[in-house]
């Protein structure tokens, strides 16, 4: 009835920020015993910030059952004490759990969960800075400029004989989605064009456009919309 695999905050948390709130989410053959579950969850568990299902049937027949635990050094034992209230409504021989956007699934241990999600804010924060990193140094593999932090959606480039680059990131990731966000022509004033000319030269042979006092640039499919704040 409840499906051996779970995912961790794959979801978005609905009472807080993703760093404070951790979200478990099963999957559940039917809606009754999602309720059920919910239900269970809730008055059994002080722990629970939030339980609840989705809202209608998915596109397999089965639903959500969401549950919201705060991030913190505890949230070990608690998921160990989700996982075994679970078992008792249907029973599982083995727990399987799949981290965020990890391909990967994992087997379910403290020791796993421990080397796999991020415990505390804390911990999420420098998850999140180091994938964003990352994705950025994909982003940025031509030229000599090199990603060196990471920080606070605001990205540091390093380049040989130059001064370090600064720049506020405001969305990444596929291009055709980001220009979709995009709002504003392409700028074409004189101080735009030279702007324009100055991150070319700096960070490399990229499709660079200012937009609406934002930078859209684009490597191949993938794209980061950015700012540089002394130009804003």
């Amino acid at each position: 009835m409840i499906s051996h695999r779970f995912t961790i905050d794959q979801f978005r948390s609905k009472l807080g920020e993703d760093e404070d709130v951790l979200v478990l989410a099963f999957r559940v053959d039917e809606k009754f015993a999602a309720i059920d579950a919910m239900e269970f969850m809730e008055k059994s568990y002080s722990f629970i910030l939030d339980a609840d299902i989705s809202t209608g049937e998915e596109k397999d027949g089965k639903y959500s059952l969401f549950i919201e635990i705060e991030r913190k050094d505890s949230a070990l034992k608690e998921i160990e004490e989700v996982l075994n209230g679970l078992n008792r409504l249907a029973p599982t021989e083995k727990w399987r759990f799949k981290y965020y956007d990890d391909v990967t699934s994992y087997e379910y241990s403290p020791e796993t969960i421990q080397e796999h999600v991020p415990l505390t804010p804390e911990e999420y924060v420098a998850r999140v800075n180091k994938r964003k990193k990352e994705l950025a140094s994909k982003i940025f593999n031509q030229g000599s400029a090199m990603v060196s932090e990471y920080t606070n959606n605001r990205i540091t480039f390093k380049k040989p004989f130059a001064e370090s680059l600064t720049l506020t990131v405001h969305q990444m990731g596929n291009y055709i989605d980001i220009c979709k966000m995009a709002t504003g022509g392409i700028q074409l004033d004189e101080a735009a064009n030279s702007q324009t000319l100055f991150l070319e030269k700096y960070l490399g042979n990229y499709e660079i456009h200012k937009l609406n006092g934002k930078f859209l640039i684009k490597n191949g499919d993938q794209g980061i919309l950015v700012s540089k704040k002394e130009w804003e």
